[in-house]
Formats: structure tokens, C-alpha cells, sequence
């Protein structure tokens, strides 16, 4: 999205003159083309921690909170779970060399060089989110509140240009069940729909500088130039489960999600002043439909799973660009079917304690969680592909996640139950 700052500018004409030429020269063009520009916005996902340390491949088994944001036939699970309050908090930058610069306190002597340093080797960006939501029973609903400053790597650093990016995000939806095979086969539908509201605040180095509080500079957050918009998305899901096997299939985005962008400041938004410059034909500010594949293996082990169960998973997902193609789309990179692959696998010790580790296009994944009833605390170390093949612009991260929830309720299906019964008489 490092597209975004440059057509502030050119929408801006009267801040500085610099931003006056790039507006005519804008304007001029699109006259002489007569078309709108197609601006890519990345979908807006919860990066659960659970999914990235297992290289982003969880979609097969969703069940659960992270089926509000992955696949909605998991709303047809086996069990009610009510999360009161997640909260998450992620770091896009190396994990290593920021810690060491914490423990050493290089950060506290001079934070500003540290900054620059780590945008030049790996780009960097402080996220959090908060979600709370329900799913069982056929149904999800949940909301959640995102947050994200991000600058991405940039070798020559007067070329920084970074952006503060929030979402508003309430997703509703219902899923059924299908059973086949005298009920060993159980085939879950579902569909969501998701409205969302999304500002975006193109920032410069001294911007964040100022708002982290790292220089002394001056700086009102509620009259910076934003952008800001609603979009409504749809997405569906299906999930077959046979024995200890799951294969799944996610659309979302369906037909894209577009963005109803305006031009104006946050001071406007927080008074509920929605209304703005519009930017008429000229943008076209969209979320392509993606299409994600995916199974699981969980293997029954009996009387042991309590202390010992395993699980493994592979995904498997692509944006579907229709009716038009990458270089249609400013600011999307195609990538390669490496960098879409997903690996991963846990191991849950005493039904409490988890170990994770995957291959998210290419890259290791790693990360740890505990589960204490009334809640869970994860923690992931990953890479993600910002380029078109693995290995060509790592972005490296650390996410952790602590989620509240009331305890779970067992909701058996009537089929199933049924079938149980059947077997015990």
C-alpha cells in the first residue's frame, strides 16, 4: 500500500507546490486515459497467533474465535465458545535485534537511529488489535478494532514513507450441516457478511517520530490528511470432516470488496462528521476475492490425547483476479505458488500447553501457547513474503494474543447425537 501516500499527494493541491505538480501532472493523465485507477487495499485478517506459528496454515480446523476472521462454516462447531476480550498486540520488524536492543537499552539512547536502522534491514511497524465475539450454535458474530503503523523496508531512508492504518470491523453469519456416509461425513457450509470502515493516514519519518513521542516536534494526530471509507465484504466456507481428516475451502471478498473512499482529517470522523472531498470515478479502492484450500490431520489417539495430540495442517491460498490482472491492480505484487503455501503443526502436552512450527511461503514459523480455561495466551515468531517469490523481501514479525472467554459449552449436533446413541445401545 505504499502507493497510498503518493496519491495524497496528488489529491492535496493546496499544501505545497511540490504536491500541486504531482496533482496536475495526476489530473492531466487521467483526462488523457479517461479511466479509474484501481488501488490495492489488503484484507483486513486477525493474525492469530496460533495460525502464524504455524506458517498462516490454519483453515481446516477453525473452530472456534478464529473463525470469524477465516472460515465461516466453522460457526457449525461442536461447541459454544464466547470470547469476552482478545487483545493483541504485533511487531513487524526483526524479533531478535529488538529484543537485544531493549535488554541492552540501545533503544533508550538513541531511539531515533534504531528506527531508522531497522526500517533500512527489515522495514518496521507496531500493530493491536481487540476483538470479542460469539460462535457456536450455527452462528458467529463478533467485532473488532485494529490498529497498525507501519513503515516498510526502504533502503535509502529519505525515500521512507510509512501509514497509519485502523479498521472497524463487525462480522455476522450462520453456517448448517450436512451429514453423509451414515453421519461420519459431516459437510459445514456458512457465509458472513462484513461491514467495515477503514482509515488510512500516510505518515513521514518526523510524522511518527512526533506521535511516539521520540522528538519534542509538535504534531495534532486529528487534522493529519486521511483517507477513510466503508466497504461491505462477503466471504463463504465449506468444511468436510471424515474420521480424523478435514479439508476445507474459503472465498472471501466475493466479486472484490471496494472501498468508498473520502478525503478528510480524523477531527471530522470523531465528531461523526463523515463527510469529505470524494474522490468520484477516479479510484477504485479494492480487496480482490482470494480463495484458500486447506486440510488437517488430527489423529485420534485415544486414551492418550489428554497428554499428547498432535495435529498437522497445509493451505493453500491465491487472490482471484477477475477481469483484470496484476498490473491493473497499484500497489498488488503477484507472488509465487511457494510464497501462497503454508505449512505447520502443533503439539498439545497435558491439553494445556502447545508447541508450533511452519513453513509460511518458505519461511519458518515458530511459537508457543498455553490454554487456562478461562483463557489462552499464544505467541508467535514468523516471516511473511512482501515480494513475488520467497526469499526476495522477507518481512520478519513477532504477534502475541491473551483471549478471555467464557467456558466452552459441548453443542452436539441432533445427527450425531443420535448417531452416539445408536452405537451405545
Amino acid at each position: 500500500m505504499k502507493v497510498l501516500p503518493r496519491i495524497f499527494l496528488e489529491l492535496n493541491l493546496t499544501v505545497k507546490i511540490k504536491q500541486l505538480f504531482l496533482g496536475l501532472i495526476f489530473f492531466t493523465s487521467l483526462l488523457l486515459h479517461g479511466e479509474s485507477q484501481r488501488i490495492f487495499m489488503p484484507e483486513y485478517t486477525w493474525n492469530s497467533s496460533r495460525s502464524m506459528a504455524m506458517g498462516g496454515a490454519y483453515i481446516a480446523d477453525t473452530q472456534g474465535f478464529i473463525a470469524l476472521t477465516t472460515n465461516p462454516a466453522g460457526f457449525s462447531s461442536d461447541f459454544t465458545e464466547i470470547t469476552l476480550l482478545a487483545i493483541q498486540a504485533d511487531v513487524k520488524g526483526d524479533p531478535f535485534t529488538l529484543y537485544s536492543q531493549t535488554i541492552d537499552g540501545s533503544f533508550s539512547d538513541d531511539m531515533a537511529a534504531l528506527v531508522i536502522d531497522n526500517i533500512v534491514e527489515n522495514g518496521l511497524g507496531l500493530g493491536a488489535n481487540l476483538g470479542f465475539g460469539w460462535v457456536g450454535k450455527h452462528i458467529g458474530t463478533g467485532l473488532f478494532l485494529h490498529s497498525q503503523m507501519m513503515f516498510p523496508q526502504e533502503d535509502l531512508i529519505l525515500n521512507a514513507s510509512g501509514e497509519l492504518v485502523s479498521d472497524i470491523v463487525y462480522v455476522v453469519g450462520y453456517a448448517y450441516d450436512f451429514y453423509f456416509l451414515e453421519d461420519q461425513l459431516r459437510l459445514s457450509v456458512g457465509a458472513d457478511v462484513r461491514p467495515m470502515y477503514r482509515t488510512i493516514t500516510p505518515l513521514s519519518l518526523d510524522d511518527a517520530f512526533a506521535l511516539s513521542g521520540i522528538t519534542e516536534d509538535s504534531l495534532d494526530p486529528m487534522k493529519l490528511d486521511t483517507l477513510a471509507g466503508s466497504a461491505l465484504a462477503f466471504d463463504m466456507g465449506v468444511i468436510a470432516e471424515y474420521k480424523d481428516f478435514s479439508f476445507a475451502m474459503a472465498v472471501r471478498d466475493i466479486a472484490d470488496t471496494r472501498y468508498n473512499m473520502i478525503y478528510t482529517v480524523p477531527e471530522k470522523l470523531a465528531n461523526l462528521n463523515f463527510s469529505g472531498t470524494t474522490l468520484g470515478n477516479n479510484f477504485s479502492f479494492i480487496t480482490p476475492m482470494s480463495l484458500t484450500l486447506g486440510a488437517n490431520w488430527t489423529p485420534d489417539l485415544g486414551d492418550l490425547s489428554w497428554l499428547f495430540r498432535p495435529q498437522f495442517q497445509i493451505s493453500y491460498k491465491t487472490p482471484l483476479l477477475l477481469g483484470y490482472d496484476e498490473l491493473d491492480l497499484q500497489g498488488y505484487t503477484e507472488q509465487s505458488f511457494l510464497s501462497k503455501l503454508h505449512l505447520g503443526g502443533e503439539i498439545k502436552l497435558y491439553s494445556m500447553l502447545s508447541l508450533r512450527a511452519g513453513l509460511n511461503g518458505g519461511y519458518f514459523t515458530a511459537g508457543t501457547g498455553i490454554d487456562f480455561r478461562l483463557g489462552e495466551f499464544d505467541f508467535a515468531i514468523y516471516s511473511n513474503e512482501l515480494g513475488s517469490h520467497s526469499g526476495q523481501q522477507q518481512q520478519m514479525g513477532a504477534v502475541a494474543e491473551l483471549r478471555f472467554k467464557l467456558p466452552s459449552i459441548t453443542s452436539k449436533k441432533d445427527a450425531s447425537d443420535s448417531s452416539l446413541s445408536n452405537e451405545d445401545s
